[in-house]
């Protein structure tokens, strides 16, 4: 979930060639409209997102479900909200401007843990 449309582009064709179904959405309400209505194995997230923000998405997961593992990737590291990020869902922060690799590599230990 990305509310930039260039980022949300680049990120969607890194994930579409790295194999994975992607679903874009931009703005946190969407988001978790669609957590609630499909099946995700991750979800990439930006905390800075209109309407619902990344904490929001968060939440929802955490108290509503399904417990699906989030990477979260954000330009504001110094001023997360570290009270609100749930380790049991959120597995990854990587910071903006990131590499490409770095959200691959994110993406992958996301959707394999065990």
């Amino acid at each position: 979930m990305e509310d930039v449309r260039g980022i949300r582009d680049l990120l969607i064709a890194l994930l579409r060639r790295e194999g994975y179904v992607v679903d874009s959405v931009t703005d946190g309400e969407e988001a978790i409209t669609a957590i609630g209505s499909s099946q995700y194995d991750a979800i990439l997230l930006d905390l800075m997102l209109p309407r619902a923000d990344g904490y929001d998405v968060i939440d929802h997961v955490v108290t509503k479900g399904p417990r699906i593992p989030i990477v979260v990737a954000t330009a504001a590291v110094k001023s997360i909200k570290r009270e609100r990020i749930d380790p049991q869902v959120v597995v990854t922060i990587i910071r903006k401007p990131f590499d490409l690799s770095d959200v691959r590599e994110a993406m992958f230990s996301a959707t394999h843990r065990g």
